[in-house]
């Protein structure tokens, strides 16, 4: 651009360039423009910084009123257009590490969030809920639905049914195996190394006197029925009379006498 007429019709945003070095003012200043170098000089001298704001001004100064929104798509697309200073560099670049810090703490948020729910997740598989027992007050027992019974006198918990039997949908299914009262012992020693019962591994054989409190007056010294379900008479005991000789319990009577160990009866596994 040489001449005025040049600048005034070819007044676009690489004008502000000289304009803040001070070329222009140096331009019109060389070609006696002094008016208009002044003008420049003031302005230049001003606060504003907008390059909005400078443009219109200049546009002012050199080529009368024009669009604002043309001012502001061409600005826009020079800055588009040129490279970017060091500044500017380093402000985007801190914007875009800001953004990604951000989505690497979100993302740090969800992962511990979903690692949290797999623990959780990993936990219940290993230890399953186990399931609410329902419990009913029978005389001083409370029998539980899982095959066991609390009397409540003792503070003995006893197995609902006898070995050989299987606990199943609140009842008792089959028929106790009886043996003689050496292999009463091993059948509660398999009985719990096999994973015992109800979450417990030390039942074992009851003495006499832990039998004899199972004795149900009401019930022409029997046992209680609708405690022990499909029960059977004779159960051994794990107190010996002598070598050849230990105790038993009849509850078809209610009854405790010395029989010969090598007899086969019944046996019913209580702990505590």
């Amino acid at each position: 651009i040489a001449t005025l007429e040049q600048l005034e019709g070819n007044l676009t945003p690489e004008i502000l360039e000289p304009f803040r070095s001070g070329k222009l003012a140096k331009w019109l200043r060389v070609r006696k423009l002094d008016e208009q170098a002044e003008a420049v000089e003031a302005l230049l001298a001003g606060d504003n910084e907008r390059e909005m704001q400078l443009l219109k001004s200049l546009y002012g100064l050199f080529g009368g009123e024009t669009d604002n929104d043309l001012l502001q798509v061409a600005i826009a697309e020079r800055k588009r257009s040129l490279p970017l200073s060091q500044e500017s560099y380093d402000m985007e670049l801190e914007a875009v590490q800001t953004v990604f810090k951000k989505e690497i703490e979100q993302l740090k948020m969800e992962f511990t969030k979903k690692e949290r729910e797999y623990q959780q997740e990993i936990e219940q598989l290993r230890n399953p809920p186990k399931p609410r027992v329902i419990e009913t007050h029978i005389q001083q027992f409370i029998a539980y639905d899982d095959g066991t019974a609390l009397d409540t006198k003792t503070g003995l918990t006893w197995c609902r049914f006898a070995h050989g039997q299987t606990w199943q949908n609140g009842t008792v299914s089959g028929d106790s195996i009886k043996v003689d009262w050496d292999s009463a012992f091993e059948v509660a020693k398999l009985f719990n190394r096999q994973g015992g019962y109800a979450g417990h591994t030390d039942w074992r054989l009851p003495t006499i006197a832990e039998l004899v409190t199972l004795i149900n007056e009401s019930n022409h010294y029997g046992i209680n029925t609708a405690v022990f379900i499909n029960t059977y008479n004779y159960f051994w005991s794990s107190s010996k009379y002598d070598s050849y000789y230990a105790w038993c319990l009849n509850f078809s009577y209610g009854k405790h006498d010395w029989l010969g160990k090598s007899n086969n009866y019944a046996v019913r596994l209580v702990r505590g």
